[in-house]
């Protein structure tokens, strides 16, 4: 999903609070708070689901480094959505100039259907509409249940239609597969291997 906001150059930050079924504080996050472990709990079994035990069990050695690397990047903007104290969702943000990406977004799924991931979308863009970028781009796999087509299309966000395939390593067709000699990843921004820094957090 994209959006297009040429127009807008006034650069500033701001605290929102959002109106929505429940009054969600959201708030710029620079460090794990509280009820994190929760969180990647839930994106780790949803992992384990779609890539087996081992995914998740690796998730849940590796995310808590990673998400704490992530909130302290500066080049981070990362929005928690909170239920009093207690975290309801967060996302995860970045500017590759001239656009911002959206690579993580997470509703704990006792907060699924309340409207949190319409909060955090509503003050992400609108905070980089304020600072003038030239669009946002929206790229990351679910790991809760969310309601995001209504949550960006409120913000004139159009779909982008694309493929995603998967494969089992073990499938015959691979099995058959030549060798081919692949130099090892270099590490991305953020320290992660591959093109989207914090996506899959």
């Amino acid at each position: 999903m994209f959006s297009d906001f040429r127009s807008m150059r006034a650069r500033r930050e701001t605290a929102i609070l959002v109106p929505m079924k429940k009054a969600f504080r959201i708030i710029r996050l620079h460090r794990p708070p509280w009820g994190m472990d929760r969180l990647i709990g839930e994106a780790a079994e949803r992992l384990g689901r779609l890539y087996g035990p081992s995914a998740a069990d690796n998730y849940r050695a590796k995310a808590p480094g990673a998400m704490q690397s992530n909130l302290a990047n500066p080049g981070v903007y990362a929005l928690g959505a909170f239920d009093g104290s207690r975290l309801a969702g967060l996302l995860l943000s970045l500017f590759r100039e001239p656009v911002a990406e959206i690579p993580f977004i997470h509703v704990l799924e006792s907060y699924a259907g309340m409207g949190v991931e319409s909060a955090l979308v509503d003050a992400a863009v609108r905070l980089y509409r304020a600072g003038g970028v030239d669009g946002i781009l929206y790229e990351c796999l679910p790991l809760s249940t969310m309601y995001l087509r209504e949550a960006f299309s409120a913000h004139g966000f159009d779909r982008i239609e694309r493929e995603i395939m998967t494969a089992k390593l073990d499938a015959p067709a691979l099995m058959t597969a030549p060798d081919l000699a692949c130099p090892p990843p270099r590490p991305g921004p953020m320290g992660r291997s591959g093109g989207h820094a914090g996506g899959g957090l």
